[in-house]
């Protein structure tokens, strides 16, 4: 199994995980959050959606090019995907390009670097730019179980 069918492979299952996780929600507390000025879980799900479009970018451009008006149009986007459906639905079809990206990429590149401007900025090999999304998944299945347990849902499962 190359590195790439394995961060496929785990994004695939991951995603499920996420969504799944999001459904036992109550609908009336989607878009519910525990203090003010914290997420709700559709505000997570909609970037976990987004962030599928992230990758594919990289990969592409091989350097961050997110200007202001780039972010602004993310936003908007990530905006406009209303429910717990729509965001499963898009996040589907933006992981369908994203993984063709990574299956395209030359496995002589994956350790070439590039740099991100993110937690302080650094250098990432193209093989960790595959599993930005996979990370961000992790990250916010954690924050969906938590914000579950804020409302009341004590049930592991």
């Amino acid at each position: 199994m190359t590195a790439q069918d394995w961060i496929i492979a785990e994004s695939e299952r991951k995603f499920v995980d996420t969504f799944n996780l999001a459904r036992r929600t109550p609908e009336d507390k989607l878009d519910w959050s525990p203090v003010e000025g914290t997420r709700s879980i559709l505000s997570i799900l909609q970037e976990i959606t987004g962030s599928a479009s992230w990758v594919p970018a990289l990969l592409k451009a091989r350097k961050f090019e997110f200007s202001p008006e780039a972010m602004a149009a993310m936003k908007a986007e990530m905006e406009g995907w209303t429910s717990l459906e729509a965001c499963e639905t898009a996040c589907r079809e933006k992981m369908e390009g994203m993984f063709a990206e990574i299956r395209a990429f030359p496995d002589g590149d994956l350790f070439e670097k590039m740099h991100l401007p993110f937690f302080g900025g650094r250098d990432v090999t193209f093989e960790e730019v595959m599993g930005i999304f996979l990370w961000n998944l992790n990250y916010h299945y954690g924050q969906i179980a938590y914000i579950q347990t804020a409302y009341g849902d004590h049930k592991m499962s």
